[in-house]
């Protein structure tokens, strides 16, 4: 997960100032560990002091209880952080939330 994370916040197609949907429907139990969390916290902290980001959105879609506690541990992981972490189950719902104005 932290690579294609990582692959992606460099590719052409990622703008550092967007909300993020995070789909963790597809991956499995090997994908998400709560060290690479902890990686991935730190690096996306250091992204946003680098990019002086104050305020963004991230819908977490889950798939079960595994995620949920995984987007949970994340969400506990970046608590400082300027994100404010949604967790959904419908997809439908979490791209309306990101959306909508305001709910930072």
């Amino acid at each position: 997960m932290l690579e294609s994370y990582m692959k992606f916040i460099r590719s052409s197609q990622f703008n550092p100032y967007f909300n993020e949907l995070a789909d963790l429907r597809g991956l499995t139990i090997p994908d998400i560990t709560s060290s690479g969390l902890m990686e991935l916290a730190g690096r996306v902290e250091s992204f946003h002091k680098e990019h002086n980001i104050t305020e963004m959105k991230t819908a977490v879609i889950i798939r079960d209880a595994f995620d949920n506690g995984m987007a949970k541990l994340y969400e506990s992981l970046v608590w400082e952080a300027p994100e404010n972490i949604k967790i959904f189950s419908d997809v439908n719902i979490a791209e309306e939330w990101l959306l909508k104005n305001g709910d930072f």
